[in-house]
This record gives C-alpha cells, structure tokens and sequence, in this order.
C-alpha cells in the first residue's frame, strides 16, 4: 500500500480504531493539526489512568501467577483537584475491580488458556482506504480476543460535611456502538477466533458483563467503521480540512486541557478567552 503524499505531511501513515471512532472535529485538530508529541502532552484523565493500572494488573496476574496481584495502582499525578479526588476514589475500588476482571475472564474461559497475550498489534486495510488500520487488542489468546473496559465512581453533589459524594458505577446494559465497532476491527482480521467486550466495575454483584460481537452484525458494524474512515480520508486530502468541521466543544473527548483546548479553539476561529 502507497501512503499518498497528503498524510505523510501530516507525519500519519495508519489509521487506528480510536481515530476512526472520535468525532471529526477531534479527529482534523488532534491528528491533522497537533503532532504526536502534542498529543502526548494532552492531558489524561484519572478514570483512563485507572483503566491502565486494570489492564498492567490482570496482565501480571494471568501471566506471572497470583502472588504478583497488584494490590493498589500507582499515583496518578496531576495539578487538578477534581482529577486528585477521581483517583483517590478509584483506588478504593481498584481490588474489586480487577477481581471483577479476573471473574469475567474466567467465564470466557481466557483463565485457562496457556498462550495469553496483552497489547498485540492488529492491521487490516479496506477498499478504498488509502492508509492502514493498526489496533491492539487488550487481551488474546489463540481462542479468544477479549477488548475491556472499565467502570469507576461518579461524581455527585457535595454534601452538608463539605465532603464530595460518589457514586458506584454500573456496567452497560447495552454495549457502547463504539467500543462494538473497535471489537469488530478485531474481529474482522482475527476471524479464526471468538471475540468479546468485557465491561467491568468495581460492583460485588453484576460487576461485569460480556458481550459477543457476533451477536451485534459485525459485518454492519464494519460498514460504518469504514465510512466513518472514508469521511476522515477525504477530508485530510482537502486544502483546509477544518473548512468542512463545525466544532463541538462541548464533548468530553476535548477534556485535553486548557492550554491545548484554547489552541483548539484558536485554529477553528474562536476568539481566545483573557
């Protein structure tokens, strides 16, 4: 596959299921705009952070045995209190949650299996696109390819002892369509094995729920991941890509931080806030 000229100026030569997914606004300032060094710089969330410390601990579990079960996550470190008093909050639920993990597992059947994978590099193409999709799964085996994600306290009003309350996550009763289409990729070019979205929170009863993405049209599901890759294509090919997005920062998905958001707002035409 030859990379056109029009994305290797953009220092871009794949596509991968997050950028396929994330709205188009997001999409031209994140990746058509800022480099990767920028993007790294974006500030992360204590909720992603937590989500991370799942994966590194269940990896160590399955992998090294129970004795390296990881009792608490790592510091997250950041200059907000919201994010400070989010972490503090996800640690305590941090044990149930990755025992929840391990249960939800268990049941797959990826436990037994002596071949387990974490993080493996996925790539497909489609007709009509002209760079790559690259992903990697959270979990394999030569049977299964599980994506995971995580579930953690909400944040509610304050209460009359000037504390924060919280409130316990519940996983989906119905699966994200993201997240299904991000399992679909999987799916699609692993076909030989069975695929599932495993959500998780830190809950004793019902603290996970499995979905199987050939319950859900994976074929359809791919249709839309490539429509949505096609729109992302033609755009980036044109003079000003930001020409054809109307912005919506109200989504959380531009949670980047100030110095990044305002930059965003500059390059789409708003005016900077003193």
């Amino acid at each position: 596959m030859v990379i056109p000229a029009k994305f290797l100026s953009y220092d871009l030569n794949h596509f991968s299921p997050s950028q396929a997914n994330i709205p188009l606004d997001q999409y031209v300032y994140k990746y058509l705009y800022c480099s990767q060094e920028e993007r790294r710089a974006f500030k992360t969330s204590a909720k992603m952070h937590a989500g991370n410390q799942v994966g590194y601990g269940i990896e160590k579990w399955l992998t090294l045995g129970e004795e390296y079960r990881p009792k608490t996550m790592s510091t997250f470190l950041t200059s907000d209190p919201k994010e400070t008093e989010q972490h503090q909050q996800n640690a305590q639920g941090f044990q149930e949650t990755l025992l929840n993990v391990y249960r939800g597992l268990k049941e797959i059947g990826v436990n037994d299996d002596i071949d387990k994978r974490f993080e493996q590099y996925v790539s497909g193409e489609f007709d009509g696109v002209h760079i790559p999709v690259i992903g990697r799964t959270d979990i394999e085996t030569k049977r299964f390819v599980v994506e995971l994600k995580t579930k953690w306290r909400v944040r509610g009003a304050m209460k009359k002892d000037g504390t924060r309350s919280y409130s316990r996550s519940r996983v989906p009763e119905k699966p994200d369509i993201n997240h299904l289409k991000q399992l679909a990729f999987y799916h699609t070019f692993k076909p030989k094995v069975k695929s599932f979205l495993l959500y998780v929170c830190e809950r004793e009863e019902n603290g996970y729920k499995i979905f199987d993405i050939e319950e859900h049209d994976p074929k359809q599901l791919m249709h839309e991941f490539r429509q949505k890759l096609i729109v992302k294509q033609n755009v980036a090919m044109c003079e000003d890509p930001r020409s054809f997005v109307e912005p919506d920062f109200s989504h959380y998905g531009w949670n980047i931080g100030d110095e990044y958001l305002n930059k965003a707002k500059e390059y789409y035409g708003f005016t900077k806030k003193n």
